[in-house]
């Protein structure tokens, strides 16, 4: 928070343009830092605002010296990121590598991936990342990637919902967020984000709203499925506690910038950092993350709404700091994401891995879960009724670190007390 408090008291009385010259100095020399290496360095280039803007700066900065730039996508995909990284790459004149994934990649590295996570692969794109690490490792020793802008400078979508009007919350909760996702995939939205939105507006309290951002399931069918978990509201409380005293550490009033400040105590270093970092070190393979500089980090949680929000368009500042070194297509892409296509794969390639794990009799959902919900949530998405991709993965990640990592690491340490 103090150094929150000294670039908002150093940039108070900047006009737009002296704010947009030390957005630029800061970031220049947060990228320069970290190319100092006595090894072969590239970056990851997804082809969005972020890692294409640390591409750019890369080689400005290098001159002559070529750059490496590696982008991963799946095979058959109409979303790829793929053209959008390659636009880039041949603007830049980088030397280019893209890595194609499918649901191969998924079955043989999960298991293997928990282990060196020592936890579930929470998000889906992780596979893909790991995959990349290791076609990357073959070239450099250390890459930059665009972590940590989002955070920074206000880039998720959720952003835009932080000064939502009470009435708004109100609605929700009289409706229900099933119905309101519902009407909004009636009216041509992503019913999946819709969903995640409605669950955190549903949420009286600012705290509570904050927490379910980024969780993939409520509280509700959380225990629906896996009622023997036992997660009581005791539980849900010691996690509101410690995010709310995360929250107490902050002078912060604007509501965009308490959700940026409790991103960058919680979900930056818990999840997002922790498991890039174990997926490119699974292959050796170092990570750097410029926008995780001392100076510009504060600096862009520091800025007024302004020029982190206008309207749909998000990261304000960065765009404008953009503008004359990536292509206009870059520049006008919403946020999107790296997705992946879990609907069809789990209703063809990943299908049996999906089914011999939840069904079987020793593991996390035959232990303690609800096996005819679970049951029906399967059926339900194998027949298209609904699209249940998200918590499928959850359970299917629970699952196979439950029964490969867990189980296994038990059953040795009894082995060796034998």
């Amino acid at each position: 928070d103090a150094a929150i408090a000294s670039a908002r008291s150093a940039t108070r009385k900047d006009s737009d343009a002296e704010l947009l010259e030390r957005c630029g100095t800061l970031f220049e020399k947060a990228v320069e830092k970290r190319l100092v290496a006595d090894v072969p360095l590239g970056a990851f280039l997804s082809g969005g605002l972020d890692s294409s803007l640390v591409v750019a700066t890369m080689c400005r900065l290098r001159g002559p010296e070529p750059t490496r730039t590696f982008s991963v996508g799946f095979r058959d995909d109409p979303f790829s990121e793929l053209p959008h990284a390659r636009l880039v790459a041949e603007r830049l004149g980088t030397v280019h590598t893209e890595v194609l994934v499918d649901e191969r990649d998924y079955v043989e590295r999960l298991a293997d991936l928990s282990g060196c996570r020592d936890a579930p692969v929470s998000e889906p794109a992780d596979v893909a990342i790991a995959r990349m690490s290791t076609v990357a490792k073959q070239h450099v020793k250390v890459v930059l990637t665009g972590e940590g802008a989002d955070e920074a400078f206000a880039g998720y979508p959720k952003y835009a919902f932080a000064r939502a009007p009470a009435l708004v919350g109100s609605l929700v909760r009289a409706m229900g967020p099933a119905r309101v996702a519902g009407l909004a995939s009636r009216l041509g939205l992503d019913r999946r984000r819709a969903l995640v939105a409605a669950r955190a507006l549903a949420h009286a309290r600012e705290i509570e709203r904050l927490v379910q951002w980024f969780s993939y399931m409520d509280r509700e069918l959380l225990n629906a499925l896996l009622p023997g978990l036992e997660w009581t509201e005791a539980h849900w409380g010691e996690t509101i506690r410690n995010q709310e005293e995360a929250l107490r550490g902050t002078s912060l009033q604007d509501p965009v910038a308490r959700m940026q400040y409790l991103d960058a105590l919680t979900y930056l270093p818990c999840n997002l950092l922790e498991r890039g970092d174990r997926m490119t070190m699974a292959s050796g393979l170092e990570a750097r993350f410029p926008f995780l500089d001392r100076e510009l980090f504060p600096f862009g949680l520091a800025l007024e709404r302004r020029h982190k929000l206008r309207g749909r368009e998000s990261k304000v500042l960065l765009r404008r700091l953009a503008r004359d070194v990536l292509p206009p297509e870059i520049l006008a892409r919403p946020k999107w994401g790296f997705r992946v296509p879990l609907e069809r794969w789990f209703r063809g390639a990943l299908r049996p891995m999906l089914r011999d794990h939840l069904d079987a009799r020793t593991g996390l959902c035959g232990t303690y879960g609800d096996r005819a919900r679970i049951e029906r949530l399967l059926d339900d998405h194998h027949s298209g009724a609904t699209d249940a991709n998200l918590t499928l993965w959850t359970l299917l990640t629970a699952e196979v670190w439950y029964q490969h990592v867990y189980l296994a690491r038990d059953n040795a340490r009894q082995g060796s007390v034998a």
